[in-house]
């Protein structure tokens, strides 16, 4: 929220959604393709662990949905298939 002011004013919903990934490639590869797609998004990398990235944010659009729509939600068990 405070990355993108202008957006998070417009967020009018209340919901949060928290997916999973299988690693820290898979998260680095979708933070790429999110901002490919010019959604607005912030990442947070852990300095307890050498600067590893471990979670991304970013503003929920039918674009992103459709980037995630394979993901788990978060705390299921991720399904390799």
């Amino acid at each position: 929220m405070l990355d993108h002011p202008e957006q998070a004013n417009q967020w009018n919903n209340n919901y949060l959604i928290c997916l999973s990934v299988e690693n820290e490639n898979q998260l680095n590869n979708l933070s790429v393709k999110i901002q490919a797609e010019g959604i607005p998004m912030s990442y947070f990398l852990e300095p307890d662990i050498g600067n590893q990235l471990t979670a991304i944010s970013f503003i929920g659009t039918e674009k992103a949905g459709k980037l995630t729509s394979s993901l788990p939600l978060a705390l299921k068990s991720y399904n390799k298939q």
